[in-house]
């Protein structure tokens, strides 16, 4: 575990130790509903086989309706498990590296990769990986946090909108969606965007 992640453990220990488990649960809850809405009906998981890039402490799909087969990787879901009261079931949670994905090519029909971009060292192989693994037509949501600085210890580089531009768009330039929500009292902004893989990519 390298300094980055260990941060990142600790971040989870600090929030989950702050409350009692149903607040937590009702905490991730809310973390996806707040996320859905911001999609604005455009991101839709309970359809499709679905994946997860960094699921963090607990992942939030567990209330996504419907039985659909959803994946999250994380590189840290053993060491979740240990501060965790219960694990997820309605999400298989797998401990992986996250930037080289252990899929064959059009395995999924959509990736979730919310608030972890900017958590991997190597964000332009982790783009590469997911278009890889999605099929023709597949989605991605994305979200990440636009900061004037580096806010949080266990995060790797500040995004911005030339980030999305130059970095997200070229590998994936069919965007359907985006919606960018200011959060002043964090003098930050909550990018959200949905990208299809072209068929014919």
């Amino acid at each position: 575990m390298n300094n980055k992640q260990q941060n990142e453990l600790t971040f989870w220990q600090n929030l989950i130790g702050g409350m009692s488990w149903e607040d937590y649960m009702t905490h991730r809850r809310w973390d996806l509903n707040y996320h859905l809405t911001a999609y604005k009906g455009e991101c839709v998981l309970d359809k499709g086989a679905g994946l997860e890039i960094g699921t963090g402490a607990f992942s939030m799909l567990e209330f996504v309706k419907g039985n659909n087969p959803i994946i999250g990787l994380d590189p840290l879901a053993v060491e979740y498990r240990s501060i965790l009261q219960q694990p997820n079931r309605r999400v298989c949670v797998i401990p992986v590296e996250t930037e080289r994905l252990p899929y064959e090519d059009a395995s999924w029909d959509w990736v979730v990769c919310w608030n972890v971009i900017d958590h991997t060292p190597d964000p332009d192989l982790m783009l590469a990986e997911i278009k890889r693994v999605l099929v023709p037509g597949g989605k991605l949501y994305l979200h990440v946090q636009f900061d004037d600085i580096l806010v949080e210890a266990c995060h790797y580089s500040v995004w911005r909108q030339g980030d999305i531009d130059n970095r997200v768009k070229p590998v994936f330039p069919n965007v359907t969606f985006e919606n960018i929500i200011p959060r002043p009292e964090y003098n930050q902004q909550m990018y959200y965007g949905v990208f299809t893989k072209w068929s014919r990519l």
